[in-house]
């Protein structure tokens, strides 16, 4: 499926169900601007299409979203362990040449420890 398509699917779809958890319900439109939020964001700091981010947080809504706004932006998710500690990520993200992170809840203070570089809370 190629992007465009994806952004099609969000249109006709706006008002239905595209993740559920025990709290809260996303809809497809949802999804669909919180992921051109943050792919804006990407591509108004800079990121270039291939470029490295890495996304820190766990199993939440807003992870897929990150991972919707990678792709729309052209840059590339780096897989990561959201059971490391400071120095495994550190060396993690140092290792893969990683530009900027998304971060979750949980990850603040080990962030902040670790990482020089720009990063945003990707929660809504």
């Amino acid at each position: 499926m190629k992007f465009r398509d994806y952004s099609q699917l969000c249109l006709r779809y706006a008002e239905r169900p595209a993740i559920k958890t025990p709290d809260r319900t996303l809809t497809y439109a949802d999804l669909e601007t919180q992921s051109a939020k943050l792919a804006n964001a990407f591509r108004s700091m800079g990121l270039r299409d291939g470029d490295r981010i890495a996304v820190l947080m766990r199993n939440y809504p807003e992870f897929i979203a990150s991972e919707i706004a990678a792709a729309r932006a052209g840059v590339v998710v780096v897989p990561s362990n959201d059971q490391h500690d400071g120095d495994d990520l550190e060396r993690a993200i140092v290792r893969a040449n990683v530009r900027t992170l998304v971060v979750g809840p949980g990850f603040f203070v080990t962030v902040d420890r670790i990482w020089q570089g720009p990063w945003f809370v990707g929660m809504a």
